[in-house]
Order: structure tokens, then sequence, then C-alpha cells
């Protein structure tokens, strides 16, 4: 085949050589960012869609629901079923089928209709970020692999931090659909642009028997990744749900300054992703992992004990980069555990204990509100994150750093 017949994707570099700077990883981002959208920019509009259908506001909790219950539940099953497809094939569909359903998200008929739509999409989101994710080792070397799964990552961050705001004046301006058709457009560019940027190779394939769901769910190396996402990352979100009455009552800020301070948080999340990325390559995966959950821990740490403008805004910014940096960080640890045996599955089951370090710390926010105010908040938040300490220290000790190995190599 000479390079005048080739297609776009013939012309992929060979992983050796591959820059994380390039189309995949942009376009696997911006799915990443309608994935993050369509989770995200439903918490704003609420008040808007239950008004819409003639419902209680208490029934908009359901939006949010079926669309985690998809991703926690959903996801892993047809990541199980579709082990024996070829990951690129996947990949096309899923996000065709994420844009098909947020468009039905944005013209469904019925209540009960919409929440359906919106199961769907958690279904895919959460099965296309696991075929995603673990499939970017064949694209990309020891070396490069963990800034692209952190860049990758940037697009669900900045979905949280530009999407969800851009989102809701949208939607005052037009419509609470108008973010839906936003969402399906994003999904249906990254569908026609994945048969062109990714090879015919991208990622693995497997047969899905039960021995290899059985070594995903209770391998011991791939539990502590698990379990250390529900505490490292998700523990954080104990204290982060009710950042907001926490600024404006306990720290006593204006409701300005405590829109400044969470500006402020997404930029830490941004920071803390590409930190995310560096770190492992740097430092080693547990000194890396380590460090992330000690930030966090300061940052908590700050939060329990300061109050004011300043003190408030370093507090949840200095956590904000540690529990973003968490995330590529551990969800590469779990891929790379995995990888020769049932990457797919391991990603998938990784996703689902995000969510499940979600709503765990939700349970805990709650009870914490219930008998102790906001000002317990952010100790439980320290607790929480601080379980994650036992599950990095288990690791063995990283005599040298991918770099520094590297480095005696050459």
């Amino acid at each position: 085949m000479t390079d005048q017949t080739r297609t776009p994707s013939d012309l992929i570099a060979h992983p050796q050589e591959r820059s994380v700077a390039d189309a995949p990883v942009f376009t696997l981002a911006l799915t990443a960012f309608a994935a993050g959208l369509s989770e995200f920019i439903v918490i704003g509009l609420i008040g808007q869609i239950t008004q819409s259908y003639g419902v209680g506001l208490a029934a908009g909790g359901w939006l949010v629901a079926a669309y985690a219950l998809g991703i926690a539940i959903g996801a892993p099953l047809l990541t199980f079923a579709s082990l024996a497809q070829p990951a690129r094939r996947l990949a096309v569909w899923m996000c065709a089928g994420f844009a098909l359903f947020s468009l039905g998200c944005a013209f469904a008929p019925t209540f009960g209709s919409l929440i359906a739509f919106r199961a769907l999409c958690g279904v895919l989101h959460g099965a296309y970020f696991t075929v995603a994710t673990a499939s970017l080792p064949s694209l990309f070397n020891e070396k490069r692999m963990p800034m692209a799964l952190a860049l990758m990552f940037s697009g669900l961050t900045v979905a949280m931090v530009l999407g969800v705001p851009l989102g809701m004046l949208l939607a005052a301006q037009i419509g609470w659909q108008a973010p839906f058709l936003v969402i399906a457009l994003c999904a249906g560019i990254g569908a026609g642009l994945i048969p062109l940027v990714l090879p015919k190779d991208f990622g693995t394939t497997q047969t899905p028997t039960l021995p290899v769901l059985r070594d995903a769910v209770f391998r011991r190396d791939l539990l502590r990744p698990y379990g250390f996402t529900i505490f490292a990352f998700g523990g954080g979100f104990v204290f982060f749900t009710y950042a907001e009455p926490w600024m404006t009552t306990t720290a006593e800020l204006s409701p300005t300054m405590a829109g400044l301070v969470l500006g402020l948080v997404g930029l830490g999340a941004l920071v803390g992703n590409v930190i995310g990325g560096a770190l492992p390559q740097t430092l080693g995966k547990r000194n890396a992992l380590l460090l992330v959950v000690l930030v966090q821990l300061a940052g908590l740490g700050g939060a329990s004990f300061g109050l004011g403008a300043v003190a408030a805004a370093v507090a949840l910014a200095v956590w904000s980069v540690g529990a973003f940096a968490t995330a590529p960080m551990v969800h590469g640890w779990a891929i790379s555990t995995a990888q020769g045996s049932n990457p797919r599955m391991a990603a998938a089951l990784n996703v689902t204990a995000f969510n499940a370090g979600l709503s765990l710390s939700a349970m805990i926010g709650r009870t914490v509100m219930a008998r102790g105010g906001l000002e317990g908040l952010a100790p439980a938040a320290f607790l929480v994150v601080a379980l994650a300490l036992p599950i990095v220290l288990s690791l063995p000790t990283d005599t040298a750093s991918p770099r520094q190995t590297r480095a005696k190599q050459s």
C-alpha cells in the first residue's frame, strides 16, 4: 500500500514515536467533554426540566440517579458483553448512540422517557470511556501513556469547569434542551472523527468468559486501585458537594466571592489533570499516589481549621489539584495492572468505583450535615481520603522512577 492510497488512520505513528498532542487525544478529549457535560449539566437544569414536564422538584433527582446507575451497573455489563468487538468499531457506535440518545433527551415527550434516555446515555458514557481509556496503551508507550490519559480526562474536567456554566447560560437564553443539542453535536463529531484518527488495531479484544469477569472483580492487585479510587478521589466530595453553602455560611464569603473561589477550584482541577499525567513518570507510581493524597489532606485540613476568603480559596484550590491529579493516575494504575489479561473490565470497574466513591461521599455528607452541620464536612472528608493511605502504602516501594530507569538504561 502506498502513502497515496492510505487512509488517515493508516498513517498513525508507532507508539514509540507518537506525541500526546495529536488528533487521537484531542478527539477522545472532545468525546469525554460531551460525556462529562451530559453527566454534570443536568444538576443545574433540574428546576427548568421538572417545571417543563409539570413534575415535582424531588422527581428531578431521578435524572441524576438514572445516569449514575447507567454508568455504575449498565456500563460494566455492556463492556463485558462487547469484549470480543474491536475497540475502534465500539467507540464509533457508542459515540453515535450517545449522540442519538442525547437528542432523545432534548426531545423526550414525557418525563419518564427522559429518565430512560438519561439511563441509556449513562450506560454508553461509562462503556465508551472504558473502551477508550483501556485501549490507549495501543497508541502510546509507557512514557507517554499517563499524559495521554490525563489529557483525555481533561475533557471531563473542562466540561465541569466551563461546559456546565456555559450550558446553563445557554439554557437560560434558549431553553434547557439546548445543552443536550450541543452534547449530541460534540458526540456526533467524535463519532465521525474516530475512524479517521484511530487505527483499526486500536485496543485489544477478548472472549467474554466468567473467568475473565471473576479476574477483574476479585484480583487483589486490582482491588487496590478500585478502593483507592473510592477513597482518594471520592472522599473529598464529602466536602466539595456542599462547598458553596460552606463558603457562604461557615467561611462567611459573599456569593460573588464564593463563585470566584469555585472558579479557582476549576483552574486547580485542570492543573491537577496535567500534574496527574506527569507525576508517575517523575516520582514513580507509589510516590506520586502518596503525594496527591497528602496534597488533598493538606487542603481538607486547611478547610477544617482556616476561615476567611484567603484560607477558603487556598484550601479548596489545593484540594482540587490533588483530587483531579488522582483521577488519571489511579485509572492508569488499574489499566496497567490489568494489561495482558482484562484491561477493559478493569477500566469499567474503576469507572464504577469513581461513581461509588461519589455516591458514598454524598451519603456521608448528608449524614454529617444532619448531625453536625456544615462545619463537620471538611474533617469528615479528611478522614475518608485518609483511608486511601494504607492502600498506597501497601504498594512496593519505587526503587527508581520510570524516568530514572530510562536514564540508567541509556
